[in-house]
């Protein structure tokens, strides 16, 4: 059976879920203590990120994300659990669907979710971005463009996918997400 891992933030997870619940994909929902997360769906499973011993890894992963992004990791607990967090979605993963935006300069996705993109990268994950500043879909391994039906065919292979991205999801990404699953082979 196919899941769908997200991490329940407003916005492009909350899209993602709420697709994938309506094709009868089930949801897994990456959380820990004291996150406050949207639960799109009642179908959605919300699994606890300490109860994957994934956290050490997650550590590793995010220190070398890390040098690539050029950024600080967060020193307050609950932001660094974010981005654990983000970790635990792609950790058991064969493929993420991301939108966000496209950093042109640095080739590195706006925002949050270019932890969970970075990681993924790091370990080889396929990723699928769908670039809200340009409304295409972009491979971020190779960094060539492709066709939605590109990604929906790439979708079908894999039992786990996680599909993540920007808090503020335009309406034409929104339209993105929804007609990827309009395609799914649940099979």
């Amino acid at each position: 059976m196919k899941t769908l891992i997200s991490g329940g933030a407003l916005g492009a997870d909350t899209v993602f879920e709420v697709c994938a619940s309506n094709n009868n994909i089930d949801v897994k929902i990456m959380s820990f203590d004291g996150h406050n997360f949207n639960k799109a769906t009642e179908k959605s499973v919300i699994v606890n990120m300490n109860q994957l011993n994934t956290i050490e890894e997650g550590l590793y992963y995010l220190v070398k994300a890390n040098k690539t992004l050029k950024r600080s990791i967060p020193k307050p607990e609950y932001k660094r659990n974010l981005l654990l967090r983000n970790y635990c979605q792609i950790s058991k993963t064969g493929l993420v669907i991301a939108v966000a935006k496209l950093n042109p300069y640095t080739n590195t996705v706006y925002g949050g979710t270019a932890w969970a993109v970075q990681m993924a990268l790091d370990r080889e994950i396929p990723v699928y971005l769908y670039d809200m500043s340009n409304r295409e879909w972009i491979k971020l391994n190779t960094f060539t463009h492709v066709s939605s039906v590109e990604v929906v065919n790439v979708m079908n292979l894999f039992d786990n996918v996680t599909g993540i991205g920007s808090r503020n999801i335009t309406i034409d990404a929104t339209n993105e997400i929804k007609n990827l699953f309009k395609f799914i082979n649940l099979n």
